[in-house]
């Protein structure tokens, strides 16, 4: 990148990104040349490599560099800017003339360290491990592995669903030594036996983390994310219905995945609204918002009656599609434009249905679980 320097949304100088289409997937990773670059040295202001993903395997990337050695010779599956190595060499963290291959992951990240981002981090590790323990738990998984050990992709033992990567999404490291709400700390008293508290979460704030000494586990979903979403692209299909986007506001875990067609026109005004420093009624991202601080409260009965209103809600979305995806493939061999109509009209009734439902839910859990209440 010429003339201007390039920075990350977050961590250090790097960022691993996903692109993917209805036909293939890539990892492509980027790396700023250092803050001591200077648009009148001439050399670029960032490298890069991406390696693309096989067929039938998955990635997982949990805010680290997965691409190792890069073959350029290999055309197919690995790109790369002209001068990749370049600010390596030039740091001194690889010499071509050791005979060692360029491992990209290796010489830009940090192996050890305080930074959350480091390869040793155990909020990368605990996360890797929980997902390619799901993919394939027929391999034994080290929880405690460092994140080299873990191949760049991984072949899952059975065909995914776009509600499997939803569970993925919304893990919170259910049956791991990583899940919070499992510490024996939250086990109270109850007649001669001791149970789980109904206080017991697995998004423990750090306040209550350092009341309770509960050790910190970066779980896959977090509480405090803005949107995640499921692409589900679709091969063959016509340009207004090829990608559904599954889209949810806030916690993964809590949120509810609405379809929204890549031909849409218009996108519900509600949900095109948000002030962080303004609640308001009319945004839809604030009542995703508030029903998960408001399910954190009294996380193991309200997370129930939270999963009572989005799991038939979901499940109608999912059964609904075919009939959608009929209708408009048939208005779009003629009329690509009410294609689109069509289908902008159906995501904003979704969006309709999702965003009623979670004000209702707020308004059913503050009258259940205020502390007015008897418990």
């Amino acid at each position: 990148m010429r003339g201007k320097i390039w920075f990350p949304s977050c961590g250090s100088e790097g960022e691993c990104l996903t692109i993917t289409d209805s036909e293939e997937a890539w990892i492509f990773e980027i790396r700023s040349s250092g803050m001591m670059w200077t648009p009148e040295s001439g050399k670029p202001g960032a490298v890069w490599v991406a390696q693309r993903v096989p067929d039938d395997c998955v990635v997982v990337v949990p805010n680290m560099s997965r691409i190792r050695e890069v073959d350029i010779n290999d055309t197919a599956n690995f790109m790369a800017s002209k001068d990749y190595m370049q600010p390596a060499i030039d740091l001194g963290w690889y010499d071509p003339a050791s005979g060692k291959p360029f491992i990209w992951q290796l010489a830009y990240s940090p192996l050890t360290g305080n930074d959350d981002w480091s390869l040793s981090s155990m909020w990368i590790r605990n996360r890797l491990y929980t997902i390619y323990s799901q993919l394939d738990p027929t391999r034994e998984w080290d929880p405690y592995a460092e994140t080299m050990s873990y191949p760049f992709a991984i072949k899952p033992q059975k065909k995914l669903s776009v509600q499997d990567v939803m569970t993925f999404l919304r893990s919170h490291m259910e049956g791991t030594p990583f899940d919070m709400s499992a510490e024996a700390v939250w086990l109270v008293p109850e007649g001669d036996k001791m149970v789980k508290s109904p206080l017991a979460t697995p998004f423990v704030t750090k306040n209550l983390r350092t009341l309770l000494k509960i050790p910190y586990n970066r779980p896959v979903a977090k509480w405090d994310c803005a949107y995640s979403f499921v692409s589900q692209a679709r091969s063959g299909y016509p340009a207004p219905v090829r990608t559904v986007l599954w889209f949810g506001y806030d916690n993964p875990h809590t949120t509810c995945y609405v379809p929204i067609y890549s031909g849409v026109l218009e996108t519900l005004g509600s949900w095109r609204v948000f002030d962080r420093n303004a609640f308001s009624l009319g945004s839809a991202q604030w009542a995703f918002i508030l029903a998960d601080d408001l399910v954190n409260h009294r996380y193991q009965e309200a997370i129930q009656d939270l999963v009572k209103v989005r799991t038939p809600l979901e499940e109608a979305f999912f059964k609904e599609l075919a009939d959608i995806d009929e209708k408009a493939l048939d208005l779009a061999k003629n009329d690509p434009a009410a294609a689109q109509k069509y289908v902008t009209e159906y995501t904003q009734s979704c969006m309709k249905k999702a965003e009623k439902a979670w004000w209702d839910l707020n308004w059913q859990l503050i009258s259940a679980y205020n502390n007015n209440k008897k418990k």
